[in-house]
């Protein structure tokens, strides 16, 4: 295997990053510049506004994935973006493509459903890469994810909350610091990643006062979170995790060493929402296959959970999609929900006349 110079794996690292992917890839300099104080420097950011499927934007999906295809990133994709990994059957499917469900990966298929009925998506679907798998192959392109100098501590991932989203148990985070606590007296040093969202709420602060470093990939809305995410995973001997999500996968799918924690502690999330449920967090037993205790998780099993097929993402797959996609969205199709099949208006005509009834009551 070649080795690199120290001095060239730092020229690698650093190198200027070319203007086309400056709007959503980040340097591994500036991520870490921005970590020395999160809090302040990540900054908010409002949505653009330019998508269909609001969802596209989180994470700068739909900016990566034009790039890919190679069309101006003023125009709107007529197809939803997977942001997350679904859990379908039991298991980890990876369904993504047009129409796609928005929802992130999840133990329970009635969430998935929900998200569906949720955002009028219907269950229609296409196979294809995931667009982190994207970002990932124009990152290599562009020698940022060469040699990179590894923090002797492991990144831990805490349950996500944010202003919406609260925990039964009020005492999570106080008591998962308790369990890190005594990891890290085997592990060595811990550092805790959040977003930004959760810095708003403050739960940073009870992190820190255990002793625990903060470091953040921003907020959901930055077009250069996922690069972020990336730049900051793969900057650690190991990454850790004791709750299901799509973070776990993303992380092994960049080749770092990704592990799952049970650290023993229930979860019942809420979210704020009249129309939500109580969700219990509960792991299906065959999921357990894949996360058990101290159970590492496999890159080639990552990256096929994101759709990969064993050759680089074909642009001219991306390109069919997106054709074929402004077709559906001026004809309309058949949409499942449920056992009922339903004629769908075209989306083009839909937004028609919500533009004419948004115009009428603004001039009332």
């Amino acid at each position: 295997m070649e080795i690199i110079s120290t001095g060239y794996a730092y020229f690698l690292m650093n190198m200027p990053i070319p203007k086309a992917f400056a709007h959503f890839i980040e340097s591994n300099e500036d991520t870490w510049s921005l970590q020395e104080s999160a809090e302040n420097n990540l900054g908010s950011f409002p949505p653009r506004g330019r998508e269909i499927f609001l969802p596209n934007e989180y994470y700068g999906l739909d900016l990566i994935v034009k790039k890919f295809i190679g069309i101006d990133p003023a125009k709107p994709l007529k197809f939803g973006l997977p942001h997350g990994v679904e859990i379908g059957d039991a298991k980890f499917g990876n369904v993504y493509g047009y129409r796609i469900n928005l929802g992130t990966i999840t133990y329970n298929n009635e969430i998935g459903y929900q998200n569906i009925v949720k955002h009028k998506v219907p269950g229609r679907r296409i196979y294809i890469e995931h667009p982190f798998l994207l970002l990932l192959e124009m990152m290599h392109s562009l020698n940022l994810l060469s040699q990179k100098a590894q923090r002797e501590a492991t990144l831990f991932f805490p349950a996500h909350r944010d202003k919406t989203h609260n925990f039964v148990n009020k005492k999570y985070d106080e008591d998962l610091c308790s369990k890190l606590m005594s990891r890290r007296e085997k592990e060595g040093e811990i550092e805790i990643s959040l977003p930004l969202l959760d810095f708003e709420i403050g739960r940073h602060k009870k992190y820190e006062s255990y002793g625990f470093k903060v470091v953040s990939s921003g907020h959901r809305n930055d077009p250069k979170f996922l690069s972020r995410f990336i730049n900051l995973v793969t900057s650690y001997k190991q990454v850790a995790s004791a709750e299901v999500g799509s973070h776990l996968v993303y992380s092994a799918a960049t080749g770092a060493k990704t592990i799952f924690w049970d650290v023993g502690l229930s979860l019942v999330q809420l979210v704020d929402d009249k129309k939500s449920l109580t969700a219990p967090y509960e792991i299906d037993s065959s999921v357990r296959e894949l996360l058990g205790e101290g159970q590492i998780i496999d890159k080639e099993v990552a990256i096929k959970l994101l759709g990969w097929r064993g050759t680089p993402p074909a642009q001219i797959s991306w390109q069919k999609l997106y054709r074929s996609s402004a077709i559906f969205d001026f004809s309309g199709f058949v949409e499942q929900e449920g056992e009922n099949k339903t004629l769908s208006v075209p989306r083009v005509f839909q937004r028609f006349v919500a533009r004419i009834i948004k115009g009428k009551i603004a001039s009332s």
